[in-house]
C-alpha cells in the first residue's frame, strides 16, 4: 500500500537548510499526530509516495536471469546470514520506502556491476536490506560528478508501534554542502539526525528532523568516497568518510534507546535534491568483537 502526498510545497526546504537545523536530543517516541519536540518539520512535495507496508522492490523480474539461481543477502532470513562475512548488496532494484512522484526522479541498478544511479528532485529513501542484528558494518561507496551533497545512508527504519497515526522512525547520516563563514576551508558537513515520517491531519507526508551531531569536511576529490558505519551492541561505534574517522558523529544514546533498537530495521541510501552513483554497497553482520 502506498500513500501519495497531495499537499503543496508549504514547508518544503532545500537540503542546505536541513543541514543547518538546530542540534538537539533524539526525539522520543510519540503516540499522537504531533511531531517530536524540537523537530524541524518538512512537508514533502505533491505526489510523494510513501510505502505503508513493504514497498515495491524485490520483484522477480528485477533479478537478471543469470543471477536468478543465486541467493543474496536480500533473500536470506536472519538465521541464515553468516557472521563476519561480507555480503554485496545492489543485486536488484532497491525498495522505494519514500519516493518523489515526478518523472524527473529515477533510480536504476546494474546488477552485473552492482552500481546504483539515483537522481531525485526531493527526498527519497531506497532500502538495500534489513537486519535485526545489533552488530554490523555497512559500507557504501558514493560518487558525484560535482560534489554537492544531499546523499548518505539511513539506518533503523521501522514503524512506530502503538502510534495512533502511521509513523516511521529512522536515523540518517547525510553529506551536505555548507555556506557562510568557514565554508571555503570546510565546504561540506556530514550530519547525523533522527527522523520521523508521518501523515499530518491534512493528509500530507511530513518529515520531522532533529539533528544530533555534525562534522565538517574539507574539499572532496573527484573520486568516489566511502561512507562506513559500524554498529556494536546497538550503538553507533564508528563513522568513516573517505577512510577518515568522524568521532563527533558518535554519542551515547543509552538514555534515549536503552534497549539498543535504534539500528534495527531497514537500511539503505538517503537521497535529497541530488544526483549520485553508488558504486559499491556491502554489509557484514558481525560477531560483536572486532571494529576494523
Amino acid at each position: 500500500l502506498l500513500v501519495t502526498s497531495a499537499a503543496g510545497y508549504a514547508a518544503w526546504s532545500r537540503f542546505g537548510a536541513s543541514v543547518a537545523t538546530t542540534i538537539g536530543q533524539p526525539p522520543p517516541a510519540s503516540t499522537d499526530a504531533a511531531p517530536p519536540p524540537g523537530a524541524v518539520v518538512t512537508t514533502l512535495p505533491p505526489g510523494t509516495r510513501l510505502a505503508m507496508n513493504d514497498g515495491q522492490a524485490g520483484r522477480p523480474d528485477a533479478v537478471p536471469p543469470a543471477l536468478a539461481g543465486n541467493r543474496f543477502f536480500e533473500d536470506l532470513a536472519p538465521h541464515e546470514v553468516e557472521r563476519n562475512r561480507w555480503y554485496p548488496l545492489l543485486n536488484r532494484e532497491p525498495e522505494e520506502l519514500l519516493w518523489p512522484g515526478t518523472d524527473l526522479s529515477s533510480h536504476h541498478v546494474d546488477p552485473g556491476s552492482r552500481r546504483l544511479n539515483v537522481s531525485t528532485e526531493s527526498t527519497a529513501l531506497l532500502a538495500l536490506g534489513e537486519t535485526d542484528s545489533k552488530n554490523y558494518t555497512l559500507q557504501i561507496d558514493i560518487h558525484q560528478n560535482l560534489w554537492r551533497g544531499g546523499v548518505g545512508v539511513f539506518l533503523g527504519y521501522r514503524k512506530v508501534e502503538g502510534s495512533e497515526s502511521p509513523r516511521w522512525r529512522f536515523q540518517r547520516i547525510v553529506l551536505g554542502r555548507r555556506a557562510g563563514a568557514g565554508a571555503k576551508q570546510y565546504p561540506f558537513q556530514l550530519v547525523r539526525s533522527h527522523e520521523t515520517l508521518f501523515i499530518d491531519g491534512a493528509g500530507r507526508i511530513d518529515i520531522a528532523s532533529v539533528s544530533t551531531n555534525g562534522e565538517f569536511l574539507g574539499p572532496l576529490a573527484n573520486t568516489s568516497q566511502q561512507l562506513e558505519v559500524v554498529v556494536r551492541r546497538g550503538r553507533l561505534s564508528r563513522v568513516r568518510w573517505g577512510g577518515r574517522d568522524l568521532p563527533q558523529l558518535l554519542e551515547d544514546q543509552t538514555a534515549q534507546d536503552p534497549e539498543g533498537l535504534d539500528y534495527l530495521g531497514k537500511f539503505g541510501v538517503y537521497h535529497m535534491l541530488s544526483d549520485s552513483t553508488v558504486l559499491n554497497a556491502r554489509i557484514r553482520i558481525d560477531s560483536g568483537q572486532q571494529v576494523n
